[in-house]
């Protein structure tokens, strides 16, 4: 989900996760999120390993394991590791944080709907390099050019949720709303260069090589 790397939530972040957990798949497990499942499975190599950061409840795992040919994930969140596993049966989703992942282990790092939730996100990108090996591939997802709560409702739409799922989706997250509120913070951003794709005009996939400079 966030917070993958090792910062400290603030109590009101920890309530707002605790809350958004519990509909996190009410919200997301919908035609959109596969559609964005699928354009990163693109950026991955057949056979090669993978691991997945943030993984959720795995709403984006299964597309990814059927191009790898394996695939690790690293879930803090209890709650949603547990639907993880229902989800994805043979992979148990490792709790741990961006810095305790081994440098230069995996094919690719794929983050989807991570990186701009963590404090440094600059920082979370140099971790998920750093995890590839040289010649590795990162695959980040990221929110398009902030889009607004109605706009992902429509793209929700286009992708082809009814209209009772977006009418839910924009009602859930307007009861969240003084929660999220409450536990906002000012996150720098970070520049990934083009994308490789949008999704529907709200997602963001961006594909970053993983040699960089400290591991020249």
């Amino acid at each position: 989900m966030a917070y993958l790397l090792g910062q400290e939530r603030t109590r009101r972040e920890r309530l707002l996760w605790a809350l958004y957990s519990r509909v996190y798949d009410l919200l997301w497990d919908a035609p959109l999120t596969s559609a964005v499942a699928r354009q990163v499975a693109l950026q991955i190599t057949p056979g090669s390993s993978l691991l997945e950061v943030g993984a959720g409840t795995g709403l984006c795992s299964r597309e990814l394991l059927a191009i790898a040919g394996s695939l690790e994930a690293a879930e803090p969140d209890e709650r949603m590791a547990l639907r993880f596993s229902d989800r994805v049966p043979g992979v148990a989703p490792l709790p741990m944080s961006i810095e305790e992942i081994g440098e230069s282990q995996y094919d690719h790092v794929v983050a989807v709907n991570v990186v701009h939730l963590t404090n440094d996100p600059a920082t979370a990108v140099t971790h998920l390099r750093a995890a590839c090996r040289p010649d590795g591939t990162v695959v980040v997802a990221t929110p398009h050019a902030s889009p607004g709560l109605v706009r992902v409702a429509i793209a929700h739409r286009r992708a082809g949720a009814g209209m009772w799922f977006c009418a839910r989706f924009v009602g859930i997250h307007v009861a969240l709303a003084p929660f999220i509120m409450l536990a906002a913070r000012h996150r720098p951003t970070v520049a990934l260069g083009e994308p490789v794709d949008v999704v529907y005009g709200v997602t963001a996939i961006h594909a970053i090589h993983a040699i960089h400079p400290i591991n020249r």
